[in-house]
């Protein structure tokens, strides 16, 4: 990553000094990001959230970093844009680019595209997996191959991954299709999703032997049993009018939250 990048994301993502517990989320992009922090800084999975309720595995007084989902406070590692306009606030806390770049509604369709894996894989200057299925399989985390393939984004796109350092990615790329990065989504089972069973523990149809073999990293789940912490509430989707200025302000009780699209947001609420 650009050094002048780097320099701009939170201190405490360099904080050598302080121990930290991790909260995953529901999916792949939030699992491989939680693996790739425990293998760097130690950190272990002790909540989980699935964008209705925080689910606790261990009671802990220890800080938590929530793991590709995007609060209104506290520290968090993402990649949504949650800037409803140009004049929105963001949780200085969180370690996104969207959030640290001042993408916001008013010019989405710069943002970046790719994972919250792909962001720490660049910020920590891990080695790319040694394989061309390695490479795919880390940029069909969360679709991220999909703006190389759209004429109107190659180009912010491309941007992207070179500010990152990863201009390996753009040639993975340009020697395949997008239907070859779509069937390495569809093998690998990459769009599964991570939720608790009957007995309160994680599950998921997720290939995780397959992701295992391609990433060289332990993404085996916690074993142990989740217990309810908080409970929030999970709205629709909210449409946004088009020609309207938003912020933060005019919702109430927002935890978290993420543009799904340029004028849908979608919103956790306390």
């Amino acid at each position: 990553m650009e050094s002048k990048i780097k320099e701009m994301f939170p201190e405490w993502c360099n904080d050598d000094n302080k121990d930290y517990e991790l909260m995953i989320s529901d999916d792949l992009d939030s699992l491989i990001s939680c693996a790739l922090l425990n293998n760097i800084k130690g950190y272990k999975i002790n909540y989980f959230y699935d964008f209705e309720s925080i689910y606790e595995l261990n009671k802990s007084t220890t800080p938590a970093i929530a793991i590709d989902c995007d609060l209104i406070k506290g520290r968090c590692w993402s990649n949504h844009v949650t800037k409803l306009s140009k004049d929105d606030v963001v949780n200085k806390q969180s370690a996104n680019l969207n959030n640290i770049l001042n993408i916001s509604r008013n010019n989405y369709y710069k943002k970046f595209c790719g994972s919250t894996a792909l962001q720490i894989w660049s910020y920590y200057d891990i080695p790319l997996p040694q394989s061309e299925k390695g490479k795919m399989a880390l940029l069909a985390i969360d679709g991220g191959y999909l703006g190389h393939y759209d004429n109107r984004f190659i180009e912010v796109h491309s941007r992207y991954l070179n500010m990152m350092g990863f201009d390996e990615l753009i040639e993975v790329l340009k020697r395949h299709t997008k239907y070859e990065f779509y069937d390495i989504e569809q093998k690998y089972k990459m769009k599964r999703k991570i939720k608790l069973n009957k007995d309160n523990k994680l599950e998921t149809n997720l290939d995780l032997a397959g992701l295992q073999g391609l990433f060289y990293l332990d993404l085996s789940l916690p074993g142990g049993e989740f217990y309810i912490r908080k409970e929030l509430s999970r709205d629709w989707p909210t449409n946004l009018i088009a020609n309207k200025t938003y912020t933060k302000d005019d919702f109430t009780d927002i935890f978290s939250i993420a543009l799904i699209y340029r004028n849908k947001v979608a919103f956790t609420k306390k």
